[in-house]
């Protein structure tokens, strides 16, 4: 073979190493932001914002704390560049909001390695904080290098961090290491604000599609005025359709942003929105002639994008999403110390995500309601919207006040048809505090609004399927871990009661503290019930919660429940489905050798037991696997129609847990089943996918089959599966004469796309029901109807779902229409 010439081969190898050089250069960057000049810092400010008689305020500096010095390096360098230790304020009140305490933190962006070093000016060189340093989340596992009153610590990751010595959590030091910035800015902007002080062009509110930079070392503020105390843009930038607003990294927005009715806003950079000169407002009585300027608002908006952006010392919510879809939240960081300084804030709004974002707030971190009158005199009205398919993920909350994460409160109280909360995703979450301690002046404690995970439905809302997913809890101050509630009207919170709270999932839920108040899962009635709690790797100070009397303290239970809370149950180990053959079987209960039945005389579906073996198809099932999942369909063979865990209580049956009934509707995760060994060695447990609870033979209610929570003792809770391998279904319907749906011609909806009302025709057909759900399979309405008559969608969300229509002999059809 002919070798290369030597020059060619060089240029080869050179070349070779310069894109081998690139990807190791691109993996360790380091980008810190440029200092403010000294004439536009105030060090150390005082709590109080100074303000003028007009309640203007007196400056728009900003703010340095020298609490702590802070440098950083790229790990494999010894070249130490300086951080500007910003001031801000958090709550430390113990029983109140009045009392703020300074606190600060520090940014840069980074890839690769970094090296962090932080001395502690409120100590003497000469001071061991050996024991004394805390930095927090403790997930991340994070053993500093301490030297006297120098802390060095090493990161290979972008995060958020508290660092925490002699146990304090209010003068600590936050640390915001972002991923390198790589966002796509305009090349020409409607405006561009360099360096140096600037005040805002108000007259660019009016203007739709304005690009506005706020670029490093930049200070731009929105004038206020107290006369206008409470107009739209009094202080902020009104966002516009197709707006953006980028705030560099090092950059500064003396004010707030608030979009209104538009659509298409993107707000983002790694720059402050700084509010702290404001007044800020505390406690009762309220201020008269007060502008609650917030972070970021958003109401009846759509498709939103934050990321990156530093909120701090917001006048009330830091991000406020109202009535409003299709938000993304990203790498956002929240500081707060005002009363209602809540984090994000949620009213009726859906298809939100947010990701690793950091709220440290005085109120609740993150809160999401069905739609709530804003303002208080309900002008403009209600807009009725439910809040569904919101995912917070790799996320930080640390609420001083109030609780980290809250839901199901408010919503629009006079409404006669509910509103919902649904498809709620929590995953990789820290909780870093809770501190809730509301006490009357009469020395009233309101236990109901304490709780680190709190689901209080309340105002006529549903609350169902909440997934929360690998959440950590650290030791918090005051309150309980967990709060599960359907709430009475008329206790200051909510006006009327709640409906339903159904279906709440924890996985590697775990908690390491002391002190905490009992944990609460309550229903209000029989038909206002908690259904559905289940617990996969519970674990508390690194004990394994099987069952509720696992979590106690000193022989104090840790869990309170009451008759309405149905269906708590905890996971045990190999809860999987087995492999159980696809076939027919007749399933048998092996506590009195009873046969599992469709009810003969179909009331209502009912499943019940019998002790007559016979032929007849009510007591054979088809079990199939679903594909992909393992988890089963159980199909009777009398009426085609599938098991499931049923959605609706059963007031008859005493407020006892769910009841099996059968429906035409086999598309929905309560009609998934898992099918287990029995740990005793005989027959299996039939556990719903959904609600994690078991199928029970009950003798106390004309045996009924039930589902209901497992205990390691329910013999009643332990089947045989009994197959049939020469059974052969029918190829009609039992009625020669009925007539049966056999193509999608059969049926027509119209009008598609619907407003408000749909009617369906079905010929000569007899119908046995219809069922309309939403593109995740949940269930919208389930009713039987007339042929041609109209259903009313008014109160649906614009989008697709499918109507699915069923006959009298179990044959179904699917049709998808769009609300609009």
């Amino acid at each position: 073979m002919n070798s290369l010439p030597f020059t060619m081969l060089s240029r080869m190898c050179l070349a070779l190493l310069f894109l081998c050089a690139i990807p190791i250069q691109a993996q360790n960057q380091l980008k810190t932001y440029q200092q403010p000049t000294s004439g536009n810092i105030t060090i150390d400010p005082t709590v109080a914002p100074p303000m003028g008689p007009d309640h203007k305020p007196l400056n728009y500096t900003i703010g340095q704390n020298t609490d702590y010095t802070v440098q950083v390096k790229k790990a494999d360098t010894n070249d130490w560049v300086d951080l500007f230790e910003y001031n801000t304020f958090v709550n430390s009140s113990t029983g109140d909001l009045s009392v703020s305490s300074p606190s600060s933190f520090v940014a840069f962006d980074f890839s690769g390695s970094v090296t962090i070093k932080i001395i502690s000016n409120r100590h003497s060189s000469s001071t061991n904080l050996n024991n004394l340093v805390k930095i927090r989340p403790l997930s991340k596992n994070i053993t500093p290098t301490i030297t006297n009153n120098i802390i060095t610590f090493t990161i290979n990751n972008p995060g958020k961090f508290s660092v925490e010595i002699d146990g304090l959590r209010y003068h600590n030091l936050m640390i915001f290491a972002n991923p390198m910035a790589n966002y796509t800015v305009p090349t020409t902007a409607t405006v561009t604000y360099g360096p140096g002080v600037h005040i805002y062009d108000k007259a660019l509110n009016a203007v739709a599609g304005k690009k506005i930079k706020i670029l490093e070392g930049a200070i731009v503020i929105v004038p206020y005025d107290v006369l206008s105390y409470y107009t739209s843009d009094n202080a902020k930038i009104i966002a516009n359709t197709g707006d953006e607003i980028y705030i560099e990294g090092g950059g500064t927005l003396k004010g707030g942003i608030i979009a209104e009715d538009v659509n298409n806003v993107k707000i983002y950079g790694h720059g402050i929105i700084d509010l702290s000169n404001y007044e800020k407002q505390y406690e009762y009585p309220l201020l008269e002639n007060y502008a609650y300027t917030q972070g970021i608002t958003i109401r009846r908006c759509a498709n939103v994008s934050i990321d990156g952006v530093t909120i701090i010392d917001s006048q009330q919510i830091c991000v406020e999403l109202t009535d409003s879809n299709y938000i993304n939240i990203n790498n956002v960081k929240v500081i707060s110390r005002a009363r209602w300084g809540d984090g994000f804030h949620m009213k009726g709004t859906s298809n939100v995500t947010i990701n690793d974002c950091y709220n440290r707030t005085s109120d609740d971190s993150i809160s999401i309601y069905a739609s709530r009158r804003v303002p208080w005199d309900g002008n403009p009205p209600y807009q009725n919207n439910h809040a569904l398919n919101i995912t917070v993920t790799n996320t930080i909350l640390h609420a001083d006040k109030a609780h980290p994460i809250t839901i199901g409160w408010h919503g629009n109280d006079s409404l006669v048809n509910n509103r919902d909360i649904y498809n709620i995703r929590f995953e990789n979450i820290d909780i870093l505090e809770h501190d809730e301690n509301w006490v009357d002046p009469d020395g009233t404690v309101h236990l109901d609004y304490v709780g680190a995970i709190s689901i209080n439905c309340a105002d006529g809302n549903n609350c169902s399927n909440f997934l929360f997913k690998d959440i950590r809890v650290e030791d918090f101050s005051n309150g309980r871990l967990l709060t599960i509630h359907v709430e009475p009207g008329g206790n200051g919170a909510a006006n009327t009661d709640g409906k339903k709270v159904e279906y709440i999932r924890f996985e590697n839920l775990s908690y390491n503290g002391t002190g905490e108040l009992p944990s609460s899962i309550k229903g209000l009635s029989c038909d206002r019930y908690v259904n559905g709690v289940h617990f996969e790797n519970f674990k508390v100070n690194n004990q394994l919660i099987t069952q509720l009397s696992d979590y106690n303290v000193n022989g104090t239970p840790m869990f309170q429940t009451n008759e309405y809370a149905y269906n708590i149950t905890f996971q045990e180990g190999g809860n999987y489905s087995t492999s159980v053959a696809n076939g027919y079987y007749r399933i048998r209960s092996l506590i009195n050798l009873r046969y599992m039945q469709a009810d003969p005389q179909q009331q209502q579906g009912y499943v019940t037991s019998t002790t007559l073996n016979s032929n007849s198809d009510e007591q054979i099932w088809q079990i199939e696997l679903i594909p992909g999942t393992g988890h089963y369909r159980i199909k009777n063979m009398a009426n085609l129609k599938f098991l499931e865990n049923a959605f609706d209580a059963r007031p008859s049956l005493l407020c006892q847990s769910r009841y099996l009934i059968t429906a035409a509707q086999a598309v929905q995760t309560n009609q998934e089943w898992k099918i287990v060994p029995d740990p005793q060695g005989t027959g299996y447990r039939i556990n719903n996918a959904y609600t994690r609870s078991y199928l029970t033979n009950n003798n106390d209610f004309n045996n009924f089959v039930l589902a209901n929570p497992k205990t390691t003792s329910n013999s009643s809770q332990r089947w045989a599966l009994i197959p049939l391998p020469n059974y052969t279904p029918h190829s009609k319907p039992k009625n020669p004469n009925q007539l049966v749906l056999n193509s999608d011609e059969d049926v027509v909806i119209f009008p598609n796309p619907v407003a408000d009302f749909i009617q369906i025709q079905f010929g000569n057909r007899s119908v046995d029901a219809i069922v309309i759900t939403d593109m995740t399979g949940r269930v919208i309405i389930q009713k039987q109807i007339r042929d041609n008559e109209q259903i009313d969608l008014s109160a649906l969300q614009k989008g697709n779902y499918i109507v699915t229509i069923t006959d009298t002999s179990g044959t179904t059809i699917n049709k998808k229409i769009i609300k609009n």
